[in-house]
């Protein structure tokens, strides 16, 4: 039968096309999400791109940690901008410096007085397409909130949430490459600051590490990235058509501060578009990790290798990933519309010194670069047109002004296709898909299920028919029924069994997912296709079906209608597009539907059947004695039993008026007797009505009308059912693993990941549950054995290796006032505390674990007295912090101080009762474009965190109390926002007047980063030697160490 019809529905070719289709996709699909495309060997295309070069320049920078509050990070900066110099020099390029900043585009009063001021033509008409701005004037200063955790009785602790203020002076560095379009000269010096031109185009990287991670990935990649992408449009015949800024950008990783001080730069109104180049991995590929809307997507199509799906996007919005980076700025805060790429797994290494040239490469550097390449092309030529206009309302809450003339935003859908192909439509058409779905789709169903009850060929739900022949109303059974309950019984017995095995590993040891994502993935994906193949085939051996596919495809159907339901109200109330592969598998299953019911048009009417089959009886009631002597073998139609309704119909003792067809094989009936059996044999041979019925013969058993169904459309259900809709699901499965697989070490939930893996296994199954009755016993087998393996693998293995550490948060405290020294690790406990058992000096304490500010970990501290840091050559504790009062007023508690720290570029206030405001000399006003949402500051500020990016120059702060002759001297900076930003700002204000107090005591604690000299931090030094090889330290919060001081004023 297997070389007659390769593809009939019989056991053996329905167990290869399945397995082989599958494998076909799984194993692209793994390949894909493994594999980094290679760079290109031919480089004639990419005359000005030089990868080697590229990699050159990140293994310098990358050569030791380079946050913003150290050293090297200065070395890093001086070096790209030799390195742009270098190469405006190698391309001939001339170039002209500037050191505009300070431009506060969130004050109309003081714009506009800054306007009159400006000359009323441009300052110089420079030759130069080349303009370099080195930011040495830009400042921030806003107000967010943080979290702390405070005792509150025995053993138990609350969360408390404060109010803040931040000020921060930035040292951007950016690249002005002027477009064919854009005007003459320094434009951006001109009286005028409403910008309605054609716009330009932000490509932005980070030049800062974290404290505890050399930078590789996170951002180095990007940086080199921005050099090259800097090369190519310098180069002769590249001149974009509207111009692009190349932003390093410093101290992306304490809180996106860096692209908050370029809020501040006279060239931010003519940006309408970004590329953000991001790392929240260290290594692979980089990801479309969100975009603002439809029109950016399309620009990322022209990716020679695009990658990623809106999911991360949906996600993003609906706050499900915390992770943040400098697009929420370019977006929320400036109104840019853009997107982000970004590295995003592996997750282990990220933050850790295994982010590092080592496990990168030129290939990942490639596969970066190449896509913010082509996307810049793309907004460049059309930035001027298709990003222009009116732009779309924004929210008031964020106070936005000058918003850039960037027009309209279109919600979207976005996937890529093997790392290949890039799929981007609107999100209104998807909705308009899932409409069609929901109601012409069940529409064309009812409309083909009235024509086949027309033509009396509707076998579904038929259980019998009376034939209305002679004097006799005869039932004949059909069996329409039977197999109509397996789907839902065989689903819940399936997916309960996989979620209970991945319930049980969630209990026991649900960090194996942690390295070992496919094992968990195999053993879900073994154990459902087991289970599920033993229900369907044990009940398709036992009462075979005809119907069967059918029905699993009817099933499905109502299945996916219903989340194609909740997809719908996304799409429509929410804007959220990730449940865009459900609109494919839905229109998969109604093709597949529509098949198994135009399959029926093949068959003889119900009444046509019936009565051949009488007539057939009543030729056979006639014959004569001696044909029926001799007996013929049995067939396949003959031995046809329907034994459900069999079941349900009570036996008659047969007499001289009983029905001959009510109780015969191919009726449905499992009565059998001598006489029954001997009528229906001698009919099959000597009846000349029977040929017709005999060349069509059911497969094993099954209803004898369905002989006449085509054997070869279940291959066409497959295909539709199969391919598009397990990539798809495929797809976002194995994103999803590696987005999740390290949540539970940040503090997420432990079983969030393997409760995922197990729900996408059975999805992506669900498209062979319609065939897998007619697969043989081989395949479910081998997948018992490896559900087995898998299983005793994931409960008795260790979560963590070398290649997937164990990653816990170091930071170091010391209080000057009562001599403390304390070395806090946040993490899971118990792997928490065997890593702190490997320190010598912590082997004879006992660690003290807490509730932390990361929801899921804990704080364990120990005393780390005998590890005291060396932060300052000569420096004792007490000489490195400084607080001087400079003026004090007595009669409405004013105070202005001085704040020094040696050494360091940070340091923060906490005040013990709220302070009305504060202002530090030579700020700007309050910027509400970064204040947290919702923010009402009717209780004052606890905290104010000081940033400078001169070491050797000290904050001189003046604090306000809030009694009445301060309420008065900050009243025209108040008046001021008020009028800019509405009546509503302005009684949160005149709220803050109930916060009249005195700052009596004021702590300060100042941070230090370093630690590329090995012996500044010994306590980090010892982890870093004596931490077993499984385990990874990364930094807690901005200071590796903190030292802190409290002053009476």
């Amino acid at each position: 039968m297997w070389f007659q019809n390769p593809f009939a529905f019989r056991p053996g070719p329905v167990t290869f096309w399945t397995t082989a289709i599958y494998l076909a996709i799984i194993i692209p699909l793994i390949y894909v999400h493994e594999s980094v495309p290679s760079a290109p060997t031919n480089r004639s295309q990419y005359r000005a791109l030089n990868l080697s070069e590229a990699f050159l320049d990140l293994q310098n920078v990358t050569s030791a940690f380079h946050p913003y509050n150290s050293h090297d990070n200065d070395r890093v900066r001086d070096f790209y901008i030799h390195r742009v110099k270098e190469i405006l020099d190698r391309n001939g390029m001339k170039y002209t410096t500037d050191q505009s900043g300070g431009v506060p585009w969130h004050d109309k009063r003081a714009l506009a007085s800054l306007s009159r001021n400006k000359p009323q033509s441009p300052r110089s008409v420079s030759d130069s397409d080349i303009v370099l701005f080195d930011d040495q004037i830009s400042n921030a200063t806003w107000a967010s909130f943080r979290e702390v955790v405070i005792p509150d009785g025995d053993n138990s602790w609350q969360y408390h949430k404060f109010r803040t203020g931040t000020y921060f002076e930035g040292n951007n560095f950016y690249v002005y490459i002027r477009g064919q379009d854009d005007p003459k000269g320094d434009w951006w010096h001109t009286s005028s600051y409403d910008f309605k031109g054609e716009g330009g185009v932000l490509v932005n990287c980070h030049i800062d590490s974290v404290s505890t991670g050399f930078g590789a990935t996170d951002d180095g990649v990007g940086c080199v990235s921005l050099l090259q992408i800097l090369s190519y449009f310098t180069s002769e015949g590249n001149q974009p058509k509207n111009g692009i800024v190349l932003l390093f950008n410093n101290a992306e990783e304490d809180g996106l501060l860096g692209a908050m001080a370029f809020g501040y730069s006279p060239l931010l109104p003519f940006l309408y578009t970004f590329v953000n180049l991001e790392g929240a991995g260290a290594g692979g590929r980089a990801i479309l990790f969100r975009t603002t809307d439809l029109l950016a997507a399309k620009a990322y199509s022209n990716s020679l290798h695009p990658f990623g799906s809106i999911v991360a996007d949906n996600a993003f919005s609906a706050g499900m990933i915390k992770s943040r980076t400098d697009f929420e700025i370019w977006h929320e805060s400036y109104g840019q519309r853009g997107l982000d790429i970004a590295f995003y797994e592996p997750r282990a290494r990220y933050h850790t010194n295994q982010d590092d040239t080592r496990h990168t490469s030129v290939d990942s550097i490639w596969h970066m670069l190449s896509a913010a390449l082509a996307t810049t092309k793309v907004l460049s030529e059309s930035t001027g047109r298709a990003f222009h206009g009116q732009p779309s309302g924004r929210s008031p809450s964020k106070n936005l002004v000058n918003v850039p003339y960037n027009g309209k935003e279109t919600p979207g859908v976005w996937f890529d296709l093997f790392g290949s192909a890039w799929v981007a439509f609107p999100l209104r058409g998807l909705f308009a898909w899932s409409l069609c779905l929901l109601v012409a789709a069940p529409m064309i169903l009812f409309v083909v299920t009235y024509l086949l009850g027309y033509n009396d060929k509707y076998y579904f739900f038929t259980r019998d028919i009376k034939t209305h022949q002679d004097i006799n109303d005869d039932t004949v059974i059909l069996g329409g029924w039977k197999g109509f309950f397996r789907f839902p019984l065989a689903l819940v017995f399936a997916s309960g069994l996989t979620m209970g095995f991945i319930l049980l590993l969630g209990k026991f040891n649900p960090l194996i997912v942690y390295g070992n994502s496919y094992s968990v993935f195999a053993m879900a994906i073994s154990i459902f296709y087991f289970s599920f193949w033993l229900i369907m085939r044990g009940s398709s051996f036992v009462r075979p079906s005809a119907l069967h596919r059918g029905y699993v495809i009817m099933w499905l159907f109502i299945l996916g209608w219903a989340m194609q339901v909740v997809a719908a109200v996304m799409e429509d109330r929410m804007h959220f597009g990730f449940l865009y592969p459900l609109s494919f598998f839905q229109s998969a299953i109604f093709l597949a539907l529509l098949i198994s019911l135009l399959e029926q048009f093949a068959l003889l009417g119900r009444h046509d059947f019936a009565l051949q089959l009488h007539d057939a009886h009543l030729a056979t009631d006639s014959a004569p004695s001696n044909a029926r002597e001799t007996e013929p073998p049995h067939t396949e139609e003959e031995a046809g039993d329907d034994t459900e309704e069999a079941a349900d119909t009570p036996e008659e003792t047969p007499t001289e008026v009983t029905p001959l067809r009510a109780g015969e094989t191919g009726y449905g009936s499992n009565t059998t007797s001598f006489a029954n059996t001997y009528r229906r044999r001698s009919a099959a041979e000597n009846t000349p009505a029977r040929p017709d019925l005999r060349t069509f013969q059911p497969f094993n058993h099954e209803q004898s009308w369905s002989g006449r169904l085509p054997s070869w459309t279940w291959i066409i259900q497959f295909l539709l059912l199969a391919p598009i809709p397990c990539i798809l699901f495929g797809n976002l499965s194995l994103i999803a693993m590696s987005a999740l697989n390290n949540t539970g070490t940040d503090g997420g939930k432990l079983g969030l990941p393997v409760l995922a893996l197990g729900a996408m296994s059975i999805i992506l199954l669900l498209p062979i549950t319609p065939f897998i009755h007619r697969v043989t016993h081989h395949v479910p087998l081998f997948l018992l054995c490896v559900f087995v393996g898998t299983l005793i693998f994931n409960l008795a293995s260790f979560p963590f290796s070398p290649n997937y550490r164990f990653k816990f948060y170091f930071q170091q405290k010391i209080n000057i006032d009562d001599g403390s020294n304390k070395v806090i690790i946040t993490g899971l406990e118990d792997y928490a505390r065997q890593v702190i058992s490997t320190l010598p000096v912590a082997s004879n304490q006992q660690a003290e674990c807490g509730p932390s500010v990361r929801r899921g970990l804990v704080d364990c501290e120990f005393d780390a007295s005998a590890l005291s840091p060396k932060l300052v050559e000569g420096k004792s504790f007490d000489e490195l912090i400084s607080l001087t009062i400079l003026e004090k007023d007595a009669s409405t508690g004013d105070v202005t101080i001085q704040i020094n720290a040696v050494d360091s570029r940070v340091c923060y206030l906490n005040f013990l009762e709220p302070i009305q405001s504060f202002k530090v000399e030579g700020s700007a006003s309050m910027d509400p474009r970064f204040n947290s949402r919702n923010d009402k500051p009717t209780s004052g500020f606890e905290q104010v965190w000081l940033w400078r990016r001169d070491r050797n120059q000290p904050w001189n702060v003046t604090i306000y109390a809030g009694n009445s002759a301060s309420e008065r001297k900050s009243n025209n900076q108040d008046t001021v926002i008020a009028e800019t930003f509405g009546d509503g700002e302005l009684k949160a204000r005149a709220a803050v007047e109930s916060v009249k107090t005195v700052p009596s005591e004021i702590t300060v604690t100042c941070l230090w980063s370093d630690a590329n000299i090995q012996g500044t931090i010994p306590a980090l030094d010892d982890f870093l030697r004596y931490m077993p090889t499984w385990a990874a330290v990364t930094k807690r919060d901005v200071g590796l160490v903190e030292v802190q001081r409290s002053y009476k004023v």
